[in-house]
């Protein structure tokens, strides 16, 4: 059976090698998703993050990166519409280029949170794109077309 305990309006933590804390009480990893508009999608990932033990919190709130962080294990920040070219130095060049502007500044604000608080990170596609630029790297938008071939 499933024990999530809640203490002082956080999750419980325990030993993270066997699952339970020292009274041999189960706790479970809490991860942060950030894909509030691709529900099939958010749910994979939250379903598979629960069956493997964890419990998945949909981060919805730009306000909120600091208690996500605080409340959250890990970060998983996943796919998604492009990232906004202004944020790698870029202008946008072609009309297929869609950005979420609100999604991009929740999830620079959360990933300082989380790297403020050396806390685990990952990415799936948009996610490393987005870690990539937050932390100075450059993305190209279209290869066939800046790069040459298919």
């Amino acid at each position: 059976m499933r024990d999530s305990r809640i203490h002082s309006g956080r999750f419980h933590y325990g030993d993270r090698q066997t699952g339970r804390n020292g009274k041999g009480e189960l706790h479970y990893e809490t991860i942060d998703l950030t894909d509030r508009r691709n529900r099939r999608s958010s749910q994979n990932y939250a379903e598979n993050i629960r069956r493997a033990g964890g419990i998945p919190i949909l981060a919805v709130n730009n306000d909120c990166a600091e208690e996500y962080a605080d409340l959250a294990d890990g970060l998983l920040l996943s796919g998604g519409k492009d990232v906004e070219p202004k944020l790698y130095g870029q202008e946008k060049m072609f009309d297929f280029v869609i950005t979420d502007p609100q999604r991009d500044d929740l999830e620079y604000k959360i990933i300082k949170a989380f790297v403020d608080r050396r806390k685990p990170i990952w990415g799936i596609c948009r996610g490393i794109q987005i870690l990539n630029v937050y932390f100075g790297g450059t993305l190209t938008q279209d290869i066939p077309t800046q790069l040459g071939g298919d």
